[in-house]
């Protein structure tokens, strides 16, 4: 379900109905990921067992038992593998080649299910594997939660009493699972992507970005509010926290008590807004240890020796393998449970993806030329470091701290409501979840202030941490609503004999942005037009705009813009794109991003012939093979049956040209096909489109 929806959010970005889908879905997905996997096992063990009675609510009584725990467990992965999914169908729907399917007008499943899905699922496959670590943390926790004698309770229990025989057999069983599945993710990314086995800043108007995007803006309230209560409470309600009232023992929601109380009759509401000051603290120093433990571990191959730096880089990643949350709890074991225990494990427990993540950041900049420079000159390593490694390094890091925090807070949480992080008389919300969740039975309302309390905090810190990441990409929002440009209509007769005419062709932006203004021009049969014109004057725009594929939130007008005879403003989405299917073909100026690269050349050509030539199995094929041919591309048999990536670049763009001629197109449009090849095949090139226009009678423009 996950990467359907993701690429469902994706699509309906992507074309215009952005607004509501993007804020919606990110903050969906980012409230399901900040949620612990125990609170929703809270959650549903409240509503679907004891309220409903739907479900049995602990134990193994036979397969309904397994439907609460299981989905707690999938809930968070699932939302994270929707959000990745979109990011990766935004940034695919944003290429060449997925430009180059719609120009072919292909069927709206076709594009995504054929085109575009195969190229997303590396990402999320990928994802998929990795999140078999959390799924395992997870259950630790969810088992307490439903009483499960479960991997993940046998393993709180041996590390709580020190029965380290056990907890490491458990750990070794752990880890041969993470080995097994990379193994079985790593063979479906060989079948998936053909390319897998070959080797291969301003910061101005940031704040406003952010205010002006509702997630961020949300994300900001909520942190705010959270940082506002930290200091306000303990000094408003510290009284109420502690005031012990025999008369008002475990009660439920009350009008003096609106949350409830206490085994000892102290108002939860009180002490969750008191507990706001010790959770944030703690999560803030978990996350500085993480840090800074981390930034130092991933720096230190750059300082040591060779031979030392790569015994660093064993160690950090044989640590990433290790279990997180496990790693957290062995720690607060070693170094006494308690807070201090807890805010040490959760920060050892950040520490090696930091050092993972600065790693491979300073090993990509040790790699410039500056760096070489600054060694030729004799420049101490630890300078070179301090003053042109980190620097260039630091965003990425500062950015990844924001989502630290957020998974640090649930995590000292979760190692509380374990009983293995704040201890008594000291409380924060996971040791208030503790104390609550003996009495869930009986009054299921104490446990909704603090679970409220951590979902909120996490959902906030996730979403600074996600509008921190676009805005240091550079993501720019669309200032205003698309609005289609006004153009009158032309009231001259139409050109009979034109293939193309044009009359006041405009493309707009939404900002007053307007790539091309009234662009006019006619194409008749056997004639080769020419546009020239400097880089960014809008040549791709108009050969998109009369393509009919312009990147949303672009709008075109026209005064009239007829292709063979016939008007494309007057016609219905089916016969534009039955007519722009078979009388249009579209050569773009990189060869390499306009061939789909996982599916195979003949494939991509012989789509073409079966949509819109009517041709039916094995002709197609063999049409593909004619083409390529035509081209004057060597073996064309067996190269229809190449990936994309096993050409050169010359082969690359004859085979676009071939795609163009699958079914005789009347009008060629050529963006700078020559651009990235070399003067001999640019000559290649040129004789072929030559051809192809003497052969077929198409135009060219």
């Amino acid at each position: 379900m996950a990467v359907p929806l993701g690429l469902w959010a994706a699509v309906r970005t992507h074309y215009g109905r952005r607004r509501g889908t993007e804020t919606a879905f990110t903050t969906l997905t980012g409230t399901a990921v900040a949620i612990p996997e125990y609170l929703y096992g809270l959650a549903l063990l409240l509503t679907l067992s004891l309220g409903l009675s739907l479900l049995p609510p602990a134990g193994l009584t036979g397969p309904a038992s397994f439907v609460l725990p299981v989905t707690a467990l999938a809930i968070a992965p699932a939302a994270m593998i929707a959000r990745l999914a979109r990011v990766e169908t935004l940034r695919e729907l944003d290429t060449d080649y997925m430009r180059l399917a719609q120009a072919k007008r292909l069927p709206a499943w076709r594009l995504y299910v054929v085109h575009l899905l195969p190229n997303t699922l590396t990402a999320t496959l990928t994802m998929g594997g990795l999140l078999l670590s959390g799924l395992i943390t997870g259950s630790v926790l969810v088992e307490n939660v439903f009483a499960w004698p479960g991997f993940g309770l046998r393993t709180v229990e041996a590390i709580t009493q020190k029965d380290y025989p056990v907890a490491q057999a458990m750990i070794l069983v752990h880890g041969a699972l993470v080995l097994v599945v990379s193994f079985l993710v790593d063979i479906l990314l060989g079948i998936l992507d053909p390319k897998s086995s070959l080797s291969a800043s301003t910061r101005r108007g940031a704040m406003r970005r952010l205010l002006r995007n509702p997630a961020g803006l949300l994300g900001t309230v909520i942190v705010a509010l959270m940082v506002l209560l930290a200091i306000v409470a303990p000094l408003v309600w510290e009284e109420a926290a502690t005031r012990m009232n025999p008369e008002a023992i475990s009660q439920g929601a009350s009008a003096a008590h609106p949350l409830g109380t206490d085994a000892l009759g102290r108002d939860l509401l009180a002490r969750t807004l008191v507990a706001t000051r010790l959770t944030l603290g703690l999560a803030f120093l978990a996350t500085l240890i993480g840090t800074v433990s981390g930034i130092l571990l991933g720096t230190l191959p750059q300082i040591l020796p060779r031979t030392a730096g790569r015994t660093v880089i064993a160690a950090v990643d044989q640590l990433v393998a290790f279990p997180a949350f496990l790693l957290a709890l062995f720690t607060a074991v070693v170094a006494g449970l308690g807070a201090q225990g807890a805010c040490l494990g959760i920060g050892v427990a950040l520490a090696p993806t930091f050092a993972r993540l600065t790693h491979t950041m300073t090993a990509t900049v040790a790699g410039s030329d500056y760096i070489a420079a600054a060694r030729m000159l004799r420049v101490p390593r630890n300078r070179i470091l301090a003053r042109h490694v980190l620097p260039n390094v630091a965003e990425p890091l500062i950015l990844n701290t924001a989502q630290a925090m957020g998974s640090a807070l649930p995590g000292l949480s979760a190692m509380s409501f374990l009983g293995m992080g704040v201890q008594a008389p000291s409380y924060d919300w996971g040791r208030l979840l503790n104390e609550a969740f003996g009495h869930v039975y009986v009054t299921p309302s104490v446990v909704i202030a603090p679970a409220l309390a951590v979902s909120l905090a996490g959902l906030g810190f996730m979403l600074l941490g996600d509008t921190f990441a676009k805005a240091a990409a550079h993501s720019r929002e669309a200032s205003g609503r698309p609005v289609a440009p006004v153009v009158a209509p032309a009231r001259d007769e139409p050109v009979p004999d034109a293939v193309l005419e044009v009359r006041d062709l405009t493309v707009a932006f939404p900002g007053d942005i307007t790539p091309v203004r009234q662009v006019s021009l006619t194409v008749r049969e056997g004639e080769i037009v020419g546009r020239v014109g400097e880089s960014g004057s809008g040549k791709s725009m108009t050969a998109a705009a009369i393509g009919q594929i312009v990147p949303y939130p672009g709008l075109t007008g026209s005064a009239r813009l007829r292709l063979g005879g016939v008007d494309l403003d007057g016609l219905t989405d089916a016969e534009r794109r039955k007519l722009l299917g078979s009388s249009l073909a579209m050569v773009f100026q990189d060869p390499t991003s306009s061939l789909n690269p996982a599916l195979r050349v003949g494939r991509q050509l012989a789509e073409v012939a079966t949509l819109h030539g009517g041709a039916t199995r094995p002709e197609p094929r063999a049409r593909a093979v004619e083409r390529l041919d035509r081209v004057r591309i060597k073996q064309p048999a067996d190269v229809a049956k190449r990936y994309p990536h096993e050409l050169s670049g010359g082969m690359r763009q004859r085979t676009v040209i071939a795609m163009g001629l699958m079914n005789t197109p009347r009008l060629i449009i050529v963006d700078e096909p020559t651009t990235v090849l070399d003067v001999t095949v640019q000559r290649e090139v040129l004789r072929v489109l030559r051809e192809a226009v003497d052969q077929t009678q198409a135009v060219r423009g």
